[in-house]
Parts: structure tokens; C-alpha cells; sequence
């Protein structure tokens, strides 16, 4: 039996996918309030800060 670990950092692509946002949508609205991962030329985005981003920006319907 295999084990598969916890994703625990998305590529940009995948982090987009992973808030139902397209790449445009990440790269304007999302991607400079994040911090990221530097490895070599890759960045990767901690799912602890897209849930950061998420829950710093939930709110009730009809309150704004």
C-alpha cells in the first residue's frame, strides 16, 4: 500500500486551480498579498497562506 503525503505547497498554476481562479485572476488579485517559496527558480504557495488569504477575506453575504 502507498502512502501519498499532505500537498502542503502549490505551484502557481495549481494554486490558482486550487481558489477556482484563473492564472490572470492569481497573478492580479491574490499573488501580491502571498507570501511564496523560493526553490531554485520555482515558486511555490503555502496552502497555509491561501487559507490565510481565504479566511482574511470571507464575509457574510448582504455585509459588505
Amino acid at each position: 500500500m502507498q502512502m501519498t503525503a499532505p500537498q502542503l505547497a502549490y505551484q502557481r498554476k495549481d494554486a490558482a486551480a486550487a481558489l477556482g481562479l484563473s492564472v490572470d485572476s492569481f497573478d492580479r488579485h491574490v499573488r501580491p498579498t502571498l507570501k511564496c517559496v523560493y526553490v531554485g527558480d520555482t515558486r511555490l504557495w503555502p496552502v497555509k497562506e491561501l487559507e490565510r488569504w481565504l479566511a482574511e477575506r470571507a464575509m457574510i453575504p448582504g455585509t459588505s
